[in-house]
């Protein structure tokens, strides 16, 4: 289902004619049931033939009753937020021979409406009001805002960058690998910090059309919610900024380097590759295999870096580094050849045209 029902902004549906994957990362809540009782008193009534044109109505009639569990669980948090039941309940008086199935439809869809009755969770889908544990157990309702944009996304973003480093990037590289975040909501990648202010940047395709995703900080540090300032889908780019910064939270940048590096050139890729649970904060390394300009990539023509630095699925959105420890790419798509699992493909958006999609300046230039 999609749209508004019974007040709320249900996200999905088959008659979506875009990625339904980008539609449902707007979702901050999933709601999951639990079945919990079902009671049915029926009668399966065999057809009678009085004529040879007229045949007795036959099927399943009766009644049907069950107990719904529902769970909803914050993807921003990672938490269970609120659970509750309801009841739902049908009586069929004529026979059908999918009786049984449309009487337990019938059940199931008045637990639902009940559910979007429920006091405590409209409020809390709805109007931003979330229970909250009280001493002895007891839920009560603790008033939140309806959490409109906190930013402008126009707001400009001008990197104050004094120069390149020229330290080899292993030197000192686990202070250096903070500069990488975990980009969560129901699926996972990669992201790295440009500002102090909280500015991060990834993939478009890893927020979908959400306005906010969860970010977790190296090491598994921190766990923060940030807002989706601005994204280009045709380049799958996307500027994130956290919306609050705890005090105890350092904060790595990394320069960034706007001209291409040569063939041949030592990178590393930085990332949360398939398992974040394990894998996070992962550096490989690589070599800089070809520039590819005007390459046709998912129906455009773009530009990118090739690279044979191992990348996976979780490492989107992560950065690709030189020798010094200066950011030049982002990861965008990996690509191995069926025969030989070995051999990356692996394709990275230059940080210059990153910078560009999303109107970022380094110095003084910035949007007007």
């Amino acid at each position: 289902m999609h749209g508004n029902i019974q007040g709320y902004d249900v996200v999905g549906g088959l008659h979506l004619a875009y990625d339904l994957e980008d539609e449902e990362d707007r979702a901050d809540y999933s709601v999951t049931a639990k079945i919990r009782d079902i009671q049915l008193d029926i009668c399966h009534r065999e057809p009678e033939n009085f004529m040879i044109f007229f045949t007795t109505p036959h099927g399943t009639e009766g009644e049907f009753y069950m107990d719904v569990d529902w769970t909803v669980y914050d993807a921003l948090h990672c938490s269970v937020i609120y659970k509750t039941s309801t009841q739902g309940y049908t009586k069929r008086r004529t026979p059908n021979q999918e009786g049984l199935m449309l009487m337990f439809s019938d059940a199931f869809e008045m637990a639902a409406h009940n559910l979007g009755t429920d006091q405590p969770f409209f409020d809390l889908v709805v109007n931003g009001v979330k229970p909250q544990k009280e001493k002895g157990g007891s839920l009560s309702a603790l008033k939140e805002a309806s959490r409109p944009s906190r930013f402008d996304s126009l707001e400009k973003v001008a990197l104050q960058q004094t120069g390149f480093s020229t330290e080899p990037f292993t030197k000192n590289i686990d202070h250096k690998r903070k500069v990488a975040v975990l980009v969560q909501k129901f699926g996972h990648g990669s992201g790295f910090f440009i500002t102090q202010q909280g500015h991060i940047l990834t993939n478009a395709h890893l927020v979908g059309d959400g306005l906010r995703t969860r970010i977790v900080t190296a090491n598994k540090e921190k766990s923060l919610v940030a807002e989706v300032l601005r994204v280009d889908r045709s380049r799958d780019v996307a500027l994130l900024r956290l919306e609050d910064i705890p005090e105890d939270l350092e904060i790595v940048t990394l320069p960034l380097r706007t001209d291409w590096p040569d063939v041949g050139e030592d990178v590393y890729a930085l990332g949360a590759p398939k398992d974040y649970r394990i894998l996070q904060d992962t550096v490989t390394k690589g070599i800089v295999s070809a520039h590819r300009r005007d390459m046709r990539f998912e129906g455009v023509r773009q530009n990118f870096i090739q690279a044979d630095v191992e990348i996976h699925k979780g490492s989107d959105g992560g950065a690709l580094i030189d020798k010094n420890g200066n950011i030049v790419a982002m990861a965008v798509g990996s690509k191995t050849a069926p025969e030989d699992i070995a051999m990356g493909l692996n394709y990275f958006i230059p940080i210059e045209e990153v910078l560009e999609a999303l109107d970022i300046r380094i110095g003084s230039k910035a949007r007007d």
